[in-house]
């Protein structure tokens, strides 16, 4: 089903810019950020990590997934997806209270 529009947070528009070079392809790198317990492994100090999938369309992550992720007993995050292109971007929004909400933009480019 095509999308009437992409929702990408560009980087003239970001608050800030992150990118790092990994030795994978695409792939495998999407299942990182997509899978909860490869983001969980992924994700490193300060502490424990864990990302509940709430809700899964068709059973996976995908526009409208909705992710919940505890930092911890006092820190919790909602990340809801808005939009994706598998091995290319994904952008999500996620809930940060009581930091705010943000959008956040991955996009995957092979070098």
């Amino acid at each position: 089903m095509p999308r009437d529009r992409r929702i990408v947070v560009e980087p003239a528009e970001a608050i800030c810019e992150f990118s790092e070079i990994f030795n994978a392809p695409p792939p495998v790198l999407w299942s990182w950020l997509n899978e909860p317990d490869k983001r969980r492994l992924s994700a490193g100090p300060p502490g424990p990590l864990e990302f509940r999938p709430i809700l899964r369309p068709g059973g996976r992550t995908a526009v409208g997934a909705i992710t919940h992720c505890v930092h911890g007993t006092k820190v919790e995050m909602r990340e809801k997806v808005l939009d994706w292109t598998p091995f290319d971007y994904l952008t999500v929004e996620q809930d940060n209270s009581p930091m705010g909400i943000v959008q956040v933009t991955f996009r995957l480019e092979p070098i």
